[in-house]
């Protein structure tokens, strides 16, 4: 706790000075390390009590980060300013006044540009009111840094996706730089703003194809609220036909993506990203204005280079061989023997089904070898001759068979089909209105045998060979082909 006058930290040398006739304090390095600063009397303003370094060998414009570790035994108001630095963030001065609790340590960052090539920082303990309670202090400071922000000194020129770009500004007022951050983003720092929108400007020129559709995407974060005007004098707008110039608002720390569809008027394009603010611009300068990417797009795909020269040219697909006239005239009399042969095909089947040709079909007809009167051999029933009592109701055997209007033609001579009686029935329970009244393929060949004979009621259920057959049936067991087959000759 022996006052050494000057301590080191960080690798810059400190020292301290008491004003005011009442202020008192001494300075040194302790066991650890770290610089302390033991404040026994504090004056009645802040700058009484100050410990201060000196740095050289800055870069004027450049900005740079001040981080400082502060724990104070007791509480403490400490102000910290760099008279010939500017705050970055807000363009004022370098002054910044914060609170240390007790015991604690309190890691303050500070941005800062600098005015000139040397930059001299004070750490300000003075106290304006509770300066009793807050003497007998250890204040102990456990680390210091100033580092340059890499890539925040203007470049003129920068490339972002390709393009590139560059800046200006114009009216007297407008001040700004260009340059790449560590992330690869393009950054426009807008240290004063003009009073018109072009008064600050980054721009940049692409080849495209005139007449061609394109869209232009875009990804921004400004520091501060922004309103930014996209202007493109060679193109119009894809969605109105009018100018290809839009105004977009953009929040505080916040990524806009802006898209804009436009048509290319010449084979050139000039795009500006305009800054100057007509109202509200003192609010608006000192603005970091991060570009993270951008674009843009045609259809048939992506421009992303100025020179075209080194963009290597798609390779043209080889084209396929011409078939020769004898493989084209062959694969032809291939296609029409294949159509030639499937109709041949079609064709037999069709005939096979006309002349009922079906494997069942043809083992029926061997089988039955039934002709009907005149040599007309009766069609079969669907179920061919299979036992008729479990034909359910409504069955399609109600329906005339295709012969009855024929045998109906041999019956014009004889007697009403009504006086008859049940002819062709199997069932005096036959419903009313059933379709089963009309005659069966053999009705007009009983009737022939019938002619002059006994009224039909006294014949019974002609053909009939069970009166308990079943309802809706339309055929009675006697019907079936095999039961005809003792009255017919091949």
């Amino acid at each position: 706790m022996v006052d050494e006058g000057t301590a080191v930290l960080g690798g810059y040398e400190f020292k301290h000075e008491e004003s005011g006739g009442v202020a008192k304090g001494i300075l040194y390095n302790d066991e650890k390390g770290s610089m302390v600063y033991y404040a026994q009397k504090l004056g009645n303003v802040d700058w009484h009590n100050k410990v201060s370094t000196v740095i050289e060998n800055v870069e004027e414009g450049g900005e740079y980060t001040l981080t400082v570790e502060v724990e104070p035994e007791k509480g403490l108001d400490m102000v910290t300013t760099i008279p010939d630095a500017k705050n970055t963030d807000n363009n004022g001065d370098a002054w910044y006044r914060e609170w240390m609790g007790e015991n604690t340590t309190t890691k303050l960052v500070h941005k800062i540009t600098a005015q000139s090539d040397t930059l001299e920082i004070f750490f300000q303990l003075g106290q304006e009111s509770f300066a009793d309670a807050r003497e007998n202090n250890h204040i102990i400071f456990k680390s210091i840094s100033l580092e340059k922000n890499e890539g925040n000194v203007d470049t003129d020129t920068v490339t972002l996706d390709g393009y590139e770009f560059g800046h200006e500004e114009s009216g007297g007022v407008a001040k700004g730089s260009l340059y790449n951050d560590e992330n690869g983003s393009m950054v426009y720092y807008a240290e004063k703003l003009g009073n018109v929108d072009w008064h600050n400007k980054v721009f940049t020129s692409i080849d495209v194809e005139e007449g061609g559709e394109y869209t232009l995407t875009v990804e921004v974060e400004p520091e501060k609220g922004l309103d930014m005007v996209t202007a493109i004098p060679d193109a119009e707008n894809a969605d109105n036909n009018g100018d290809a110039w839009y105004r977009d608002w953009m929040g505080e720390n916040a990524t806009t993506k802006l898209v804009h569809k436009i048509t290319a008027r010449s084979d050139t394009l000039e795009i500006f990203f305009q800054f100057g603010q007509e109202k509200f611009a003192d609010g608006r300068e000192d603005n970091h204005i991060v570009f993270k990417s951008i674009s843009l797009e045609k259809e048939d795909g992506i421009i992303s280079s100025l020179d075209f020269d080194m963009l290597e040219p798609e390779e043209e697909p080889e084209e396929e061989e011409a078939p020769s006239k004898g493989e084209i005239s062959g694969e032809f009399e291939n296609m029409d023997a294949g159509i030639k042969e499937k109709e041949e095909q079609e064709g037999e089947e069709e005939e096979e089904k006309q002349n009922g040709t079906d494997d069942e079909g043809q083992n029926l007809d061997k089988e039955e070898e039934i002709t009907a009167p005149g040599g007309q051999v009766p069609e079969k029933s669907e179920n061919n001759g299979a036992e008729t009592e479990d034909q359910p109701e409504g069955s399609d055997t109600d329906s005339p068979e295709p012969d009855a209007g024929k045998e109906e033609e041999e019956d014009e001579d004889e007697e009403d089909p009504g006086e008859s009686g049940n002819c062709g029935t199997g069932t005096e329970d036959q419903p009313e209105g059933s379709v089963t009244e009309s005659p069966k393929p053999d009705a007009g060949k009983e009737g022939e045998e019938n002619e002059g004979a006994q009224e039909p009621e006294e014949s019974g259920s002609s053909g009939a060979g069970n009166e308990g057959g079943q309802e809706g049936n339309g055929m009675s067991n006697a019907d079936t082909p095999d039961a005809g087959k003792t009255n017919i000759t091949v």
